[in-house]
């Protein structure tokens, strides 16, 4: 975008058109968005995604990124993800099963590696992905939709009908 929303608005600027001075582009109604409300919304494009049941590999990737800062407001709060609850009880049983101990990152890549792997390259040898692209959408919304729980945020209709999808 050339000039950044955030940096403008931090400072204040809050001009309803200001042109990008290297690329000539305009950048116009610049408004705040609590990241909360922008989680909300992705989640919704990600569960109509998901129900048109056609494009599991954005639905990884949107309800990802709802994981990921929906995990954060949780942490901010000083109450534990659906990661960090999944992290101890991978590390427990690995630790009680095998007599190795795991570290938090390595546990957690173990849990992220699909969503990962849809968004990062790192060579030529990294250019197939294998998995069940609709399983792990389904753990994905599942970690992002529990977050978002623990955070008293309201249960919309189709967040209600993923549930009764996966529980039923």
């Amino acid at each position: 975008m050339g000039i950044k929303a955030n940096y403008l608005l931090e400072k204040g600027i809050n001009f309803p058109i200001e042109k990008d001075r290297l690329l000539g582009r305009v950048i116009m109604n610049l408004t705040k968005h609590k990241k909360i409300d922008v989680v909300k919304q992705m989640l919704e494009t990600a569960l109509k995604l998901y129900f048109k049941g056609n494009d599991y590999f954005s639905v990884l990737h949107i309800a990802g990124a709802c994981d990921e800062v929906s995990g954060k407001y949780l942490k901010l709060t000083g109450a534990e993800t659906i990661v960090d609850s999944n992290v101890k009880a991978f590390k427990l049983i690995k630790k009680t099963l095998s007599g190795i101990e795991s570290s938090n990152k390595d546990a957690c890549n173990i849990f992220n590696s699909a969503k990962n792997s849809i968004k990062h390259m790192n060579d030529s040898d990294d250019s197939i992905i294998v998995m069940d692209p609709k399983d792990e959408a389904e753990e994905m919304l599942d970690r992002a939709l529990t977050n978002m729980w623990r955070l008293d945020q309201p249960i919309t209709r189709l967040m209600e009908k993923f549930f009764q999808n996966k529980y039923d």
